[in-house]
């Protein structure tokens, strides 16, 4: 999606003043404003001129922050309008306070109008400068979004390719524990580091998930932290802690943990969970079924097989990745069925 255009499914004809201004792609627009998002307001705008006032007390109530919302501040806006939501739902429903005499200036706001207005600026600063205070005094976090990969240089110079939908925290002690949190998928290749002072001693570097911990030295590994943990060794070596549990792996090993720890050990091929990181998907060894769980992790799409496939079917092959539309018609072609897109989900024929 072009991240200029606002998302076209948006309901924005059921918005108020607060919603409007706390939603990402409406700053944006107010902000910074590009040719296609013009376009797209002024013609929602001729479409619902009812919604106009409303829109232009929110352009009012943007303009006056200084700062622009951070996408990752969006999730958290939300949070914070609901509650204002129902503070505000409380003021009305209280007894009405008389008129003064006088009549108001005309583009005076009532006192319920101006306690909305006062908590949305607050809550545009709590939401915008949280963030900030995280990225200068708290943990280095990474993240993608689906259909995204990112590679990281970690302050040790080790490698991280992180995966569509996925999470990377660092410990807030880095210098002397190397320590990461992990929530999707990732691949790394982790240095070796020493102490100056005694070469012998070497700093361990641990992948913590929700499942297991990895032990590193100084290697390359894949780990998937989905539905289901899974550690594929490529080089090196690490072990694994699960519970009171430890597996030291060896490269080709792959070890998967259930959600009820039930251990699974086997040898694979390690290129074939690694090699999303080069944008290709090597399919030796894998499933019709394991595809379709790939595309909804990667791409956020939820994945229909019409007809299961013969138990005893071998399907070889790479597909290249970068491109949702060029990955179906590979997929197609290699599996001779049809892979087709109906908006938010794909059908296999």
């Amino acid at each position: 999606m072009n991240e200029n255009r606002p998302t076209p499914d948006m309901n924005y004809e059921n918005y108020s003043v607060e919603d409007f201004a706390a939603d990402k792609d409406f700053v944006q627009w107010v902000k910074n404003s590009s040719p296609q998002q013009a376009q797209h307001w002024a013609t929602w705008l001729n479409d619902h001129p009812h919604k106009r006032q409303v829109v232009e007390e929110a352009r009012a109530l943007v303009q006056e922050i200084d700062f622009n919302m951070a996408p990752e501040a969006h999730a958290m806006a939300q949070d914070v309008w609901e509650r204002i939501k129902a503070s505000n739902a409380q003021t009305v429903d209280r007894p009405p306070v008389p008129a003064p005499a006088r009549e108001l200036p005309r583009r005076t706001y009532s006192s319920v109008r101006w306690l909305r207005r006062a908590g949305i600026v607050s809550a545009l600063v709590l939401v915008i400068a949280i963030p900030a205070y995280i990225f200068l005094h708290g943990p280095v976090v990474y993240e993608t979004q689906y259909g995204e990969t990112s590679q990281i240089e970690l302050p040790d110079g080790s490698l991280v390719v992180l995966n569509a939908n996925s999470r990377l925290e660092l410990s807030d002690d880095w210098d002397s524990d190397r320590e990461v949190w992990l929530r999707g998928e990732a691949y790394f290749e982790v240095r070796k580091k020493t102490n100056p002072a005694d070469v012998s001693r070497r700093y361990k570097f641990t992948v913590h998930t929700s499942s297991l911990d990895v032990n590193v030295v100084g290697t390359e590994f894949t780990v998937s932290q989905r539905d289901k943990t899974t550690v594929v060794l490529n080089e090196g070596r690490i072990e694994l802690a699960v519970d009171d549990q430890y597996i030291a792996m060896k490269p080709g090993d792959k070890v998967e943990v259930s959600g009820s720890k039930e251990l699974r050990h086997e040898t694979v091929n390690p290129k074939v969970y690694s090699a999303w990181k080069d944008h290709v998907w090597i399919l030796d060894g894998l499933t019709l079924e394991e595809i379709a769980v790939r595309i909804r992790e990667t791409y956020g799409l939820q994945v229909e097989i019409k007809n299961q496939p013969l138990a005893d079917v071998e399907i070889t092959g790479v597909v290249p990745t970068n491109n949702l539309e060029t990955l179906l018609s590979a997929l197609s072609t290699v599996f001779d069925r049809k892979f087709i897109r109906r908006r938010d989900r794909i059908l296999i024929e």
